[in-house]
Parts: structure tokens; C-alpha cells; sequence
């Protein structure tokens, strides 16, 4: 496997686990801020951050 496969496959499991995880993301930080936009705001900069830091997850399954 080549690095831009090894890539593209590391975006696709992070993308798929960000989407299997976004309900449940968006719903907690509603009922921290108790405001949709700034819910979305805060889901948005923890997956960045996830993004970022995606070598250091551990569950990759």
C-alpha cells in the first residue's frame, strides 16, 4: 500500500466513524450550550482536533 492509499483509507475511517459518532457529538454539545449554532460550532473544533490528532486514536475498528 502506497502512502497516498494508506491516506485515503485513514480519511475514510475517520470520516466514517466522525459521521457513525455525529448524532450522538451534536446532542451532548446541544445540551452543553443549550444553542444548535454553537453546538455545530463546537462539534466542528472537536473533530478538527480529532483530525489533527488522528494518529493518536486508538480504536481504529
Amino acid at each position: 500500500m502506497d502512502q497516498a492509499e494508506d491516506g485515503r483509507m485513514e480519511a475514510q475511517w475517520f470520516g466514517q466513524a466522525v459521521m457513525d459518532l455525529l448524532p450522538d457529538l451534536l446532542g451532548a454539545a446541544r445540551r452543553m450550550t443549550r444553542d444548535q449554532a454553537e453546538a455545530e460550532d463546537v462539534v466542528a473544533d472537536a473533530v478538527a482536533r480529532g483530525w489533527e490528532r488522528r494518529d493518536q486514536l486508538r480504536d481504529r475498528s
